[in-house]
């Protein structure tokens, strides 16, 4: 595996169990399920001034192509081959763990790496956390709002996990930057919230870190 370009960190927390939420411009929300249960949400409802701010400033930098599940699926049934990735630079740190932005040799599409000190895993015992971070995205198949899983690999040294790249950051970074979301935001991204959860759970997995800092847009 090359290293191409070296940064600084930009993500302070572990991609984890993140869960992805859309640009409201252009995601679909299609469970009909969850649309019965908040059937009084009103996603039309006119905003104000400051509210139609707000959202266009948490909107700015979002990742604008859709996220479409058929590619997730085929980024799980790839097999993960880290000789294959350039690394661009380094976008966090984890407690154990570096967060490394790579690009694809012969595609040149970006990814997020996620790169395992087995030593340091090992010092902290946390190889049954590791363990179970692998097990789970393995398990969870596909969908429009949990952050795609492209396999892992391992070495002497280091454990490698491959996931989806989103460029738009936390939603908690948002919220410090731009200020709290409008009330129509919150909602629709309350929505999507619920959507990824019961797609957890239909599969018998359960998210135990629920707050801003775990969703990515």
């Amino acid at each position: 595996m090359e290293r191409h370009i070296e940064g600084n960190g930009l993500i302070d927390e572990d991609s984890t169990s993140k869960v992805l939420l859309e640009n409201s411009n252009n995601a679909n929300i299609d469970s009909d399920n969850i649309s019965s249960k908040l059937e009084n949400i009103n996603l039309n409802e006119n905003s104000s001034s400051n509210d139609k701010h707000t959202e266009d400033s948490f909107n700015s930098n979002n990742n604008t192509k859709e996220k479409d599940t058929k590619e997730k699926q085929t980024l799980k049934n790839t097999s993960f081959d880290p000789n294959m990735y350039v690394i661009m630079m380094t976008i966090g740190y984890g407690n154990f763990s570096e967060i490394l932005l790579v690009e694809h040799k012969e595609t040149k599409k970006l990814f997020a790496m996620k790169m395992f000190t087995k030593m340091r895993v090992k010092q902290l015992h946390k190889e049954e956390d590791v363990l179970i971070e692998k097990h789970v995205m393995e398990k969870i198949p596909p969908h429009k709002n949990i952050i795609g899983y492209g396999g892992s690999f391992r070495d002497e040294a280091f454990l490698y996990v491959l996931y989806e790249y989103i460029n738009g950051g936390e939603l908690w970074k948002k919220c410090i930057y731009y200020g709290l979301p409008s009330i129509k935001l919150i909602k629709y991204y309350f929505v999507q919230i619920l959507e990824a959860v019961q797609h957890m759970h239909s599969v018998g997995v359960i998210h135990r870190d629920i707050k801003v800092s775990t969703y990515l847009i």
